[in-house]
Protein backbone atom coordinates (compact mmCIF):
# COMPACT_ATOMS: atom_id res chain seq x y z
CA UNK A 1 0.00 0.00 0.00
CA UNK A 2 1.12 3.50 -1.05
CA UNK A 3 0.37 5.43 1.93
CA UNK A 4 0.78 9.46 1.85
CA UNK A 5 1.05 11.44 4.42
CA UNK A 6 0.43 15.09 4.89
CA UNK A 7 3.99 15.93 6.99
CA UNK A 8 4.08 19.77 7.53
CA UNK A 9 3.74 18.98 11.30
CA UNK A 10 6.45 16.59 11.55
CA UNK A 11 9.52 19.09 13.14
CA UNK A 12 7.40 21.28 14.40
CA UNK A 13 9.12 21.05 18.01
CA UNK A 14 7.37 19.39 20.81
CA UNK A 15 4.01 19.02 20.24
CA UNK A 16 1.36 16.83 20.39
CA UNK A 17 0.51 17.32 16.18
CA UNK A 18 4.45 16.20 15.80
CA UNK A 19 4.57 13.69 18.74
CA UNK A 20 1.60 11.76 17.23
CA UNK A 21 3.31 11.57 13.29
CA UNK A 22 6.44 10.77 14.64
CA UNK A 23 5.17 8.14 17.04
CA UNK A 24 2.67 5.99 14.06
CA UNK A 25 5.13 6.50 11.64
CA UNK A 26 7.77 4.75 13.95
CA UNK A 27 5.29 1.89 14.38
CA UNK A 28 4.13 1.53 11.65
CA UNK A 29 7.52 1.41 9.98
CA UNK A 30 8.03 -1.22 12.50
CA UNK A 31 4.81 -3.43 12.29
CA UNK A 32 4.11 -3.14 8.06
CA UNK A 33 7.59 -2.49 6.53
CA UNK A 34 5.90 -3.64 2.93
CA UNK A 35 3.93 -0.70 3.23
CA UNK A 36 5.50 2.47 1.46
CA UNK A 37 4.85 5.60 4.02
CA UNK A 38 5.07 8.86 1.38
CA UNK A 39 6.02 11.90 3.46
CA UNK A 40 4.90 15.42 1.80
CA UNK A 41 5.67 18.81 2.90
CA UNK A 42 5.93 22.14 1.55
CA UNK A 43 9.69 22.58 0.56
CA UNK A 44 13.56 20.92 0.93
CA UNK A 45 13.94 20.45 4.39
CA UNK A 46 17.62 18.30 5.93
CA UNK A 47 15.69 17.22 8.29
CA UNK A 48 13.04 15.74 7.21
CA UNK A 49 15.34 13.92 4.49
CA UNK A 50 17.29 12.32 7.12
CA UNK A 51 14.21 10.66 8.53
CA UNK A 52 13.91 8.32 5.11
CA UNK A 53 17.41 7.35 5.79
CA UNK A 54 16.26 5.30 9.32
CA UNK A 55 13.33 3.64 7.57
CA UNK A 56 13.48 1.66 4.41
CA UNK A 57 10.11 2.19 3.83
CA UNK A 58 9.65 5.92 3.98
CA UNK A 59 10.37 8.73 1.38
CA UNK A 60 10.00 12.31 1.33
CA UNK A 61 9.03 15.26 -0.82
CA UNK A 62 8.89 18.78 -1.09
CA UNK A 63 6.16 20.70 -2.73
CA UNK A 64 7.06 24.27 -3.50
CA UNK A 65 3.44 26.36 -3.23
CA UNK A 66 3.72 30.15 -2.58
CA UNK A 67 0.64 30.33 -0.15
CA UNK A 68 0.97 28.25 2.74
CA UNK A 69 -2.90 27.97 3.71
CA UNK A 70 -3.94 26.71 0.24
CA UNK A 71 -0.69 24.01 0.00
CA UNK A 72 -2.53 20.75 0.77
CA UNK A 73 -5.78 22.09 -1.60
CA UNK A 74 -3.32 23.26 -4.31
CA UNK A 75 -0.40 21.23 -4.29
CA UNK A 76 -0.90 18.23 -2.49
CA UNK A 77 -3.88 17.05 -4.02
CA UNK A 78 -3.03 17.20 -7.37
CA UNK A 79 -0.23 14.64 -6.75
CA UNK A 80 -1.94 12.25 -4.95
CA UNK A 81 -3.18 10.32 -8.05
CA UNK A 82 0.00 11.13 -10.18
CA UNK A 83 2.31 9.56 -7.50
CA UNK A 84 -0.04 6.23 -7.44
CA UNK A 85 -1.22 7.14 -3.55
CA UNK A 86 -3.47 4.51 -2.22
CA UNK A 87 -4.76 6.82 0.70
CA UNK A 88 -3.47 10.43 2.26
CA UNK A 89 -3.66 10.71 5.60
CA UNK A 90 -3.48 14.47 7.89
CA UNK A 91 -4.09 15.92 11.22
CA UNK A 92 -6.63 18.31 10.97
CA UNK A 93 -7.21 20.12 7.59
CA UNK A 94 -7.63 18.26 4.29
CA UNK A 95 -7.83 19.05 0.89
CA UNK A 96 -11.61 19.81 -0.14
CA UNK A 97 -11.45 17.72 -3.62
CA UNK A 98 -8.64 14.94 -3.73
CA UNK A 99 -8.55 11.92 -6.24
CA UNK A 100 -8.06 9.41 -3.50
CA UNK A 101 -9.57 8.24 -0.52
CA UNK A 102 -8.60 10.45 2.45
CA UNK A 103 -8.06 9.75 6.13
CA UNK A 104 -8.17 12.52 8.83
CA UNK A 105 -6.89 12.87 13.02
CA UNK A 106 -9.19 15.07 14.79
CA UNK A 107 -7.44 15.29 18.27
CA UNK A 108 -9.86 17.27 19.95
CA UNK A 109 -12.45 19.75 19.07
CA UNK A 110 -11.11 22.27 21.64
CA UNK A 111 -11.91 25.19 19.35
CA UNK A 112 -15.82 24.52 19.21
CA UNK A 113 -16.16 23.55 22.74
CA UNK A 114 -13.96 26.21 24.62
CA UNK A 115 -13.47 29.07 21.67
CA UNK A 116 -12.48 31.78 24.65
CA UNK A 117 -9.10 30.00 24.84
CA UNK A 118 -8.07 30.39 21.11
CA UNK A 119 -7.57 33.71 19.36
CA UNK A 120 -10.18 35.10 16.80
CA UNK A 121 -8.26 34.12 13.69
CA UNK A 122 -7.34 31.09 14.02
CA UNK A 123 -10.37 29.91 15.55
CA UNK A 124 -12.31 31.38 12.44
CA UNK A 125 -10.14 29.07 10.84
CA UNK A 126 -10.45 26.06 12.45
CA UNK A 127 -14.25 26.23 12.08
CA UNK A 128 -14.08 26.29 8.56
CA UNK A 129 -11.39 24.12 7.97
CA UNK A 130 -11.67 21.24 10.22
CA UNK A 131 -15.54 20.50 10.07
CA UNK A 132 -14.99 20.61 6.17
CA UNK A 133 -11.84 18.33 6.70
CA UNK A 134 -14.24 15.93 8.55
CA UNK A 135 -16.67 15.64 5.57
CA UNK A 136 -14.86 14.79 2.91
CA UNK A 137 -12.73 12.24 4.76
CA UNK A 138 -13.40 8.66 4.28
CA UNK A 139 -12.64 7.86 8.04
CA UNK A 140 -11.97 10.31 10.85
CA UNK A 141 -9.48 8.85 13.77
CA UNK A 142 -9.45 10.79 16.97
CA UNK A 143 -7.48 9.43 20.50
CA UNK A 144 -10.18 8.87 22.84
CA UNK A 145 -14.17 8.34 23.20
CA UNK A 146 -14.76 11.34 24.89
CA UNK A 147 -13.30 12.96 21.75
CA UNK A 148 -15.46 10.87 19.22
CA UNK A 149 -18.72 12.06 21.45
CA UNK A 150 -17.51 15.11 20.98
CA UNK A 151 -17.20 15.27 17.95
CA UNK A 152 -20.63 12.97 17.29
CA UNK A 153 -22.52 15.85 19.36
CA UNK A 154 -20.78 19.05 18.33
CA UNK A 155 -19.75 18.22 14.31
CA UNK A 156 -22.76 16.04 13.66
CA UNK A 157 -21.05 13.06 12.92
CA UNK A 158 -22.21 9.60 12.74
CA UNK A 159 -20.54 7.64 14.75
CA UNK A 160 -19.65 5.16 12.27
CA UNK A 161 -17.19 7.27 10.33
CA UNK A 162 -15.20 8.02 13.75
CA UNK A 163 -12.23 5.48 14.84
CA UNK A 164 -10.69 5.25 18.33
CA UNK A 165 -7.02 4.78 18.02
CA UNK A 166 -5.70 5.28 21.55
CA UNK A 167 -2.26 7.01 21.94
CA UNK A 168 0.48 5.53 23.85
CA UNK A 169 3.73 6.47 26.24
CA UNK A 170 6.80 6.33 23.49
CA UNK A 171 9.62 3.89 24.51
CA UNK A 172 11.98 5.89 25.84
CA UNK A 173 9.28 6.92 28.65
CA UNK A 174 10.29 3.87 31.31
CA UNK A 175 11.44 3.05 35.06
CA UNK A 176 15.38 4.45 35.47
CA UNK A 177 16.84 3.77 38.52
CA UNK A 178 16.60 6.46 41.55
CA UNK A 179 19.63 7.39 42.10
CA UNK A 180 20.48 7.41 38.46
CA UNK A 181 17.26 9.75 37.55
CA UNK A 182 17.87 12.22 40.36
CA UNK A 183 21.37 12.63 39.26
CA UNK A 184 20.67 13.31 35.71
CA UNK A 185 18.00 15.49 37.26
CA UNK A 186 20.22 17.68 39.88
CA UNK A 187 22.88 17.85 36.94
CA UNK A 188 20.48 20.02 34.70
CA UNK A 189 18.89 20.95 37.62
CA UNK A 190 20.45 21.52 40.98
CA UNK A 191 17.82 23.41 42.69
CA UNK A 192 15.29 20.63 42.34
CA UNK A 193 18.34 18.38 44.24
CA UNK A 194 15.92 18.83 47.66
CA UNK A 195 12.76 16.80 45.65
CA UNK A 196 9.76 18.04 43.76
CA UNK A 197 6.67 17.54 41.96
CA UNK A 198 6.73 17.80 38.17
CA UNK A 199 4.30 19.83 36.11
CA UNK A 200 4.86 19.13 32.12
CA UNK A 201 2.63 20.23 29.37
CA UNK A 202 0.42 22.92 31.65
CA UNK A 203 0.82 25.93 29.32
CA UNK A 204 -2.20 27.93 28.10
CA UNK A 205 -5.62 28.33 30.13
CA UNK A 206 -6.84 25.12 29.99
CA UNK A 207 -4.41 22.76 31.70
CA UNK A 208 -5.39 25.16 35.24
CA UNK A 209 -1.85 25.36 36.43
CA UNK A 210 -3.40 27.85 38.81
CA UNK A 211 -5.26 25.24 40.89
CA UNK A 212 -2.10 23.40 41.94
CA UNK A 213 -0.47 26.85 42.73
CA UNK A 214 -3.31 27.51 44.96
CA UNK A 215 -3.42 24.00 46.94
CA UNK A 216 0.27 24.51 47.66
CA UNK A 217 -0.51 27.78 49.20
CA UNK A 218 -2.97 25.79 51.33
CA UNK A 219 -0.28 23.19 52.37
CA UNK A 220 2.06 25.68 53.40
CA UNK A 221 -0.04 27.80 55.12
CA UNK A 222 -0.64 24.98 57.24
CA UNK A 223 2.78 23.69 57.04
CA UNK A 224 2.66 20.33 55.48
CA UNK A 225 4.75 21.79 52.59
CA UNK A 226 7.86 19.79 52.56
CA UNK A 227 10.83 21.94 53.20
CA UNK A 228 12.96 23.04 50.45
CA UNK A 229 10.23 20.89 47.92
CA UNK A 230 10.23 22.51 44.47
CA UNK A 231 7.41 22.46 42.27
CA UNK A 232 9.08 22.00 38.24
CA UNK A 233 7.25 23.22 35.72
CA UNK A 234 8.08 23.04 32.12
CA UNK A 235 8.51 26.26 30.50
CA UNK A 236 9.51 30.05 30.73
CA UNK A 237 7.56 32.49 33.73
CA UNK A 238 6.64 34.46 30.84
CA UNK A 239 4.48 31.63 29.81
CA UNK A 240 2.07 31.20 33.44
CA UNK A 241 0.77 34.94 33.75
CA UNK A 242 -1.00 33.06 37.26
CA UNK A 243 -1.03 35.67 39.68
CA UNK A 244 -0.46 33.11 42.26
CA UNK A 245 3.40 32.77 41.04
CA UNK A 246 4.15 36.22 42.65
CA UNK A 247 3.46 34.24 46.26
CA UNK A 248 5.15 31.24 45.02
CA UNK A 249 8.53 32.44 44.01
CA UNK A 250 10.38 30.51 46.35
CA UNK A 251 8.99 27.15 45.23
CA UNK A 252 8.42 27.57 41.48
CA UNK A 253 10.91 26.54 39.11
CA UNK A 254 10.87 27.20 35.33
CA UNK A 255 12.64 24.58 33.69
CA UNK A 256 12.56 26.35 30.28
CA UNK A 257 12.62 23.97 27.04
CA UNK A 258 12.93 20.16 29.09
CA UNK A 259 14.79 17.70 26.25
CA UNK A 260 13.15 14.74 25.58
CA UNK A 261 15.81 12.57 26.41
CA UNK A 262 15.72 14.09 29.87
CA UNK A 263 12.08 13.55 30.68
CA UNK A 264 12.04 10.22 31.50
CA UNK A 265 14.20 10.91 34.20
CA UNK A 266 12.44 13.79 35.30
CA UNK A 267 9.25 11.52 36.18
CA UNK A 268 10.81 8.86 37.46
CA UNK A 269 12.68 11.66 39.78
CA UNK A 270 9.38 13.14 40.98
CA UNK A 271 7.75 13.07 43.99
CA UNK A 272 4.39 12.71 41.81
CA UNK A 273 3.09 14.41 38.45
CA UNK A 274 0.33 16.76 38.14
CA UNK A 275 -2.32 17.62 35.62
CA UNK A 276 -5.25 19.51 36.32
CA UNK A 277 -6.80 20.35 32.42
CA UNK A 278 -10.07 21.35 32.29
CA UNK A 279 -10.22 19.26 29.00
CA UNK A 280 -8.16 17.01 27.08
CA UNK A 281 -8.27 14.81 24.12
CA UNK A 282 -5.98 12.82 25.45
CA UNK A 283 -4.18 13.88 27.63
CA UNK A 284 -0.60 11.97 26.63
CA UNK A 285 1.55 13.57 29.65
CA UNK A 286 -0.38 11.45 32.33
CA UNK A 287 1.05 8.17 30.28
CA UNK A 288 3.89 9.24 30.05
CA UNK A 289 4.73 10.16 33.80
CA UNK A 290 2.88 7.17 34.88
CA UNK A 291 5.09 4.79 31.87
CA UNK A 292 8.37 6.29 33.95
CA UNK A 293 6.66 5.07 37.26
CA UNK A 294 5.80 8.21 38.89
CA UNK A 295 2.29 8.69 40.68
CA UNK A 296 0.19 11.27 39.17
CA UNK A 297 -2.41 13.50 40.20
CA UNK A 298 -4.83 14.75 37.44
CA UNK A 299 -8.44 15.95 36.40
CA UNK A 300 -11.19 13.88 36.40
CA UNK A 301 -12.49 15.54 33.25
CA UNK A 302 -13.14 14.84 29.59
CA UNK A 303 -10.72 12.21 28.50
CA UNK A 304 -8.49 11.74 31.60
CA UNK A 305 -10.34 8.81 33.06
CA UNK A 306 -10.10 6.93 29.84
CA UNK A 307 -6.83 7.53 30.23
CA UNK A 308 -5.45 7.09 33.98
CA UNK A 309 -8.01 4.28 34.41
CA UNK A 310 -7.96 4.77 37.56
CA UNK A 311 -4.36 4.51 38.56
CA UNK A 312 -4.13 8.12 39.22
CA UNK A 313 -5.37 10.07 41.99
CA UNK A 314 -8.10 11.77 39.73
CA UNK A 315 -9.94 15.06 41.28
CA UNK A 316 -12.48 17.69 39.78
CA UNK A 317 -10.11 20.55 38.48
CA UNK A 318 -11.78 23.08 40.73
CA UNK A 319 -11.45 21.57 43.97
CA UNK A 320 -8.77 22.88 45.86
CA UNK A 321 -9.16 21.54 49.06
CA UNK A 322 -9.38 17.99 47.44
CA UNK A 323 -6.24 19.08 45.43
CA UNK A 324 -4.30 20.04 48.61
CA UNK A 325 -5.66 16.86 50.43
CA UNK A 326 -3.97 14.70 48.51
CA UNK A 327 -0.64 16.69 47.65
CA UNK A 328 -0.10 16.27 51.45
CA UNK A 329 -0.84 12.27 51.18
CA UNK A 330 1.20 11.69 48.25
CA UNK A 331 3.78 13.44 49.49
CA UNK A 332 4.10 12.19 53.32
CA UNK A 333 2.58 8.70 52.58
CA UNK A 334 5.38 6.32 51.25
CA UNK A 335 2.71 3.89 50.59
CA UNK A 336 0.04 5.84 48.77
CA UNK A 337 3.41 6.78 45.78
CA UNK A 338 3.88 3.12 45.93
CA UNK A 339 0.55 1.89 45.29
CA UNK A 340 -0.15 5.16 42.41
CA UNK A 341 3.63 3.82 40.76
CA UNK A 342 2.49 0.41 40.48
CA UNK A 343 -0.84 1.56 39.44
CA UNK A 344 0.50 3.78 37.03
CA UNK A 345 3.26 1.44 35.56
CA UNK A 346 0.14 -1.52 35.40
CA UNK A 347 -2.03 0.93 33.63
CA UNK A 348 0.88 2.65 31.07
CA UNK A 349 1.48 -0.93 29.54
CA UNK A 350 -2.10 -1.57 28.09
CA UNK A 351 -1.05 1.25 25.28
CA UNK A 352 1.24 0.72 22.77
CA UNK A 353 1.99 2.66 19.30
CA UNK A 354 1.84 -0.54 17.73
CA UNK A 355 -1.72 -1.27 19.08
CA UNK A 356 -2.17 1.74 16.94
CA UNK A 357 -0.32 1.91 14.22
CA UNK A 358 -2.38 -1.55 13.64
CA UNK A 359 -5.87 -0.23 14.54
CA UNK A 360 -4.82 2.68 11.93
CA UNK A 361 -3.90 0.32 9.56
CA UNK A 362 -7.40 -1.37 9.74
CA UNK A 363 -8.71 2.09 8.99
CA UNK A 364 -6.31 2.60 5.58
CA UNK A 365 -7.36 -0.65 4.57
CA UNK A 366 -11.12 -0.29 4.92
CA UNK A 367 -11.33 2.93 2.80
CA UNK A 368 -9.43 1.89 -0.01
CA UNK A 369 -10.16 -1.85 0.50
CA UNK A 370 -5.91 -2.48 -0.21
CA UNK A 371 -4.77 -5.13 1.69
CA UNK A 372 -1.27 -4.77 4.00
CA UNK A 373 0.92 -5.46 2.04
Amino acid sequence: MNIAYDARTLFHGATGETTYLRSLLRALSHIAPENQLHLYYREFDAEREAVAAHYPNVQTRGLGFPVGALWNHCALASHLAHDGMDVLHAQYTLPYRAARPMVVTIHDITFRLFPQWIAPRPRRLMNFLIPLAARCASKVITCSQCSKDDMVRELGLPENKIVVTPYAAGPHFQPHDPQEAHSRVQEAYPELSNGFIAGIGLRGPRKNIGLVLRAILRLRARGAWPNQMKFAVAGTREQFPDEELKNLSDIVVFLGFVDEALLPYLFAAAQCSVYPSLYEGFGLPVLEAMACGCPVICSNRSSLPEVAGGAGAMLPPDDEEGWANVLESVLHDDNHRTTLRSRGLERAREFSWDKCARQTLDVYQEVTGVSRG
